[in-house]
């Protein structure tokens, strides 16, 4: 992981965490370590992502329920 790349782009990080967290199955303190970063950065990172997740994918589950 790039982790200067990361930085410049709040968008990949948050994924990052996401990833690392919710489909790696990684714990928070895991991830931290991974993302060289405090548990509490990576906690807030983790769930900033999920709402964007949500956010992008709000239209197509609106769209999908209204079939």
């Amino acid at each position: 992981i790039c982790l200067k790349c990361l930085q410049k782009d709040p968008a990949k990080r948050y994924a990052t965490a996401v990833v690392l967290r919710h489909v790696q199955g990684l714990s928070y303190a895991e991830a931290a370590e991974v993302l060289d970063q405090p548990v509490g950065t990576t906690k807030s990172d983790v769930h900033r992502g999920l709402r964007l997740l949500r956010l992008a994918l709000e239209p197509e589950v609106l769209e999908v329920r209204s079939h």
